[in-house]
């Protein structure tokens, strides 16, 4: 460990809603690690269940941890008061129910502050009824703001589409888990968490992160651990009836940002067909849930849905499949056919296929497809 590096407080974010079965161990996993000046920041988004209780013991017992209550707004804006909230110089997110391995804090600090980085990532595993599983995998590096591109920012944009321009050797998520990010970088570059679709805050952050960071490292250990949880939020079916207008704010937010920072005409051109596949995808998964609110909200979306592919041009864009990994099946069978003539069969076929992954309960038929998956991209 470098002399003076623990001088730098890292601040934890942890935002928590009713978390009471897997609170407790993620916050011990956070607590053990081996890099010690942290700050735990336990922000409790409204639970009504023993989250509080339990929070407040940590506070109570370990002056490291801090104990936070809102009213429920939501993770979005969790996250964004855990940093104004912060005191650390640097700063990461955990969520409620996942595991941090002892080095991972300490690993990623010491090659943070070695090459003066403004951003930290390690590789990422999945936690599936106790077994551990390759998630995200990342090779050593130092990233100048060349290679940030084409070696992080493109990879996360076209990950798991092959275009000459993007270099594969990192093969990654939008996700925050991985991520140390130095608090000064955050907020000079008023970077924070933006709300247009649900699920895309994570990817949002890391996306805007890496077009504004001058020096980024990468460590290839496994230092965090995705719990599987089926009843998070990220598992729970929710029908987004706006959705349609959503992206519509999402995509001019994106695009905006990537003409600003001068990334070159051909790559945004590319992208944008990559961003409409990848949108027209998660409008037919939407779909599956519009049933529960009745034949006429389905309908309305629908038909909402209808005019955005008209509008977009979707026969032009989904050319872009032809690039696609061959393990991406549940793309390619859902969007190969004419959506715009055939929505309702499209969105039989989502269901089907979600039943289908509903019921891969044996971790080794997930794994075993994911190494392979991550093996042909990151080899390729």
């Amino acid at each position: 460990m470098l002399i003076g590096m623990e001088n730098n407080m890292l601040s934890v974010i942890v935002p928590v809603f009713n978390g009471e079965k897997y609170i407790e161990e993620t916050v011990d996993s956070i607590l053990a690690s081996s890099y010690s000046n942290i700050e735990v920041i336990l922000l409790d988004d409204g639970s009504t269940d023993n989250s509080r209780q339990i929070c407040e013991q940590f506070a109570g017992r370990d002056a490291r941890v801090r104990y936070i209550y809102q009213k429920n707004q939501g993770i979005v804006a969790a996250r964004n008061r855990g940093m104004e909230l912060s005191q650390g110089e640097y700063i990461c997110f955990c969520d409620q129910d996942d595991i941090v391995e002892p080095d991972m804090y300490s690993t990623l600090m010491q090659k943070i502050i070695l090459n003066s980085a403004q951003i930290g990532m390690c590789s990422t595993g999945r936690l599936i009824n106790g077994q551990k599983s390759l998630y995200e995998k990342l090779i050593d590096g130092v990233y100048d703001t060349e290679s940030i591109k084409n070696k992080l920012l493109y990879p996360l944009l076209f990950r798991g589409y092959d275009y000459s321009f993007v270099d594969n050797c990192n093969y990654f998520y939008g996700t925050l888990w991985k991520c140390i990010f130095k608090k000064a970088f955050v907020k000079i570059n008023n970077i924070t968490f933006r709300r247009f679709v649900d699920y895309e805050d994570d990817l949002l952050f890391v996306f805007e992160a890496l077009l504004n960071a001058e020096k980024v490292v990468s460590v290839s250990n496994v230092g965090y651990y995705w719990r599987v949880n089926p009843k998070s939020h990220s598992h729970r079916g929710k029908f987004i009836p706006d959705m349609v207008e959503r992206v519509h704010n999402y995509m001019d937010f994106v695009f905006t940002s990537l003409h600003t920072y001068n990334i070159p005409q051909n790559v945004i051109q590319e992208y944008k067909s990559v961003f409409l596949c990848e949108r027209y995808t998660d409008f037919i998964k939407n779909a599956e849930y519009a049933y529960i609110y009745g034949s006429k909200a389905q309908k309305t979306y629908l038909g909402k849905l209808r005019k955005f592919m008209c509008e977009s041009d979707y026969n032009s864009h989904i050319e872009c499949l032809g690039r696609l990994s061959c393990n991406a099946w549940r793309k390619k069978l859902i969007l190969k056919a004419d959506l715009q003539d055939k929505l309702y069969l499209a969105v039989i076929k989502s269901r089907l296929v979600s039943f289908f992954e509903n019921s891969m309960q044996k971790v080794s038929l997930i794994v075993d497809r994911e190494r392979k998956d991550k093996f042909v991209t990151v080899h390729r």
